[in-house]
């Protein structure tokens, strides 16, 4: 039985973490909290990895909301050309002042890493980076502080970020630091792949697969006043189990002003299914190409874990190149993900439907 509450439980947006979080991986938290608490090193870090709107980021920031304190400091940042300023001026700014005076580092001084691609593969740099950031880690330690890296969006293996990996691979068992990276499966398959990053294949990686169709049940008839059990199921089907649609559908259901029907749950699901259209796959799937439309329809049809790339080219007749070209469209994208070595696989909701519309 839902009870009545003044604000919406589910969020639609980026920047508001949901009341209605769902946690899809107790391992991540765990491992973490272990680390930043009671000082196991058995683990280093974990990587995590999921399709668009699989709950990456949502993961983060609530393992952030529930491990920040005085004494653990969740730093959360994108992979980009940046991130070694990010993270060293996040992890400076939660010192007291009297140690960042220690340090001898004031906000100029902060931008020592916001340098050219040229000298970021110089050595002198990737030992200057390592120096001063196990100074600012040795403090950490000195004051029973706890540091947590989360580093999302990677993408490509950018200089910057081998920097840090190199670093920490060499400072991470003395010093208290742990690390979170997060992406798209083909993107963590090419760090895991890069020879400098080889030491990461080691690190526990955890894929996040949908949430269970019970379990968003569960929270829709806690939250959403008037609706059924039949018309929770209805709606919680209607989000594959992806954690976006299901904050979606939730926030449209939560805001009707009175009972709520069939049709309502419809036409939840339709708000957000175009909203999944517009501010996901209209920016990562963009090819209009009728072989794409094609693939993505015949693996909805076929509707296995996984299909093999060579039963997809017979059933086409194509070239293993052809098939390489449109297969690498649709994982770069984040909507498919390659699991295991010659098969596609978890498909993310709607994309044919999608691709129908463009």
């Amino acid at each position: 039985m839902a009870t009545e509450k003044n604000r919406n439980p589910f969020t639609i947006d980026y920047f508001s973490n949901p009341e209605t979080y769902i946690n899809n991986s107790n391992e991540l938290y765990d491992n973490a909290f272990a680390a930043s608490r009671f000082g196991d090193k058995s683990i280093s870090g974990n990587i995590i990895s999921g399709l668009r709107g699989s709950g990456k980021t949502t993961a983060l920031k609530y393992l952030q909301s529930r491990l920040q304190s005085n004494v653990v400091n969740v730093v959360l940042v994108n992979s980009d050309d940046d991130i070694l300023n990010n993270i060293y001026e996040q992890s400076f700014e939660a010192l007291p002042v009297d140690y960042k005076k220690t340090l001898k580092v004031n906000k100029v001084d902060l931008k020592l890493f916001d340098i050219s691609l040229t000298s970021l593969k110089n050595d002198h740099f990737s030992n200057s980076f390592q120096t001063t950031f196990s100074k600012l880690l040795k403090i950490y330690q000195e004051l029973g502080m706890f540091l947590i890296v989360e580093i999302d969006e990677i993408q490509r293996v950018s200089e910057s970020l081998r920097i840090f990996f190199g670093a920490l691979k060499n400072i991470a068992d003395n010093l208290p630091v742990y690390f979170i990276g997060a992406g798209l499966p083909w993107a963590i398959e090419e760090m895991n792949d890069d020879i400098s990053l080889s030491f990461l294949s080691r690190v526990p990686n955890i894929y996040f697969s949908p949430i269970t169709i019970e379990q968003i049940v569960d929270v829709y008839l806690k939250e959403i006043p008037g609706i059924s059990d039949e018309l929770a199921v209805k709606a919680a089907n209607g989000s594959k189990g992806y954690p976006y649609l299901y904050q979606l559908i939730g926030y449209s259901l939560w805001r009707v002003n009175g009972s709520i029907e069939t049709q309502t749950v419809d036409q939840a699901i339709n708000f957000a299914k175009s909203t999944l259209f517009k501010n996901v796959y209209s920016r990562v799937l963009k090819s209009k190409s009728e072989n794409i439309k094609l693939l993505v329809e015949y693996m909805e049809e076929e509707n296995l874990p996984e299909i093999k790339v060579k039963q997809i080219r017979d059933h086409f007749g194509w070239s293993s190149s052809y098939m390489s070209k449109y297969r690498n469209i649709l994982l770069e994208s984040g909507v498919v993900a390659s699991k295991t070595y010659g098969y596609l696989s978890m498909m993310s909701p709607y994309v044919g439907e999608y691709l129908e519309t463009i």
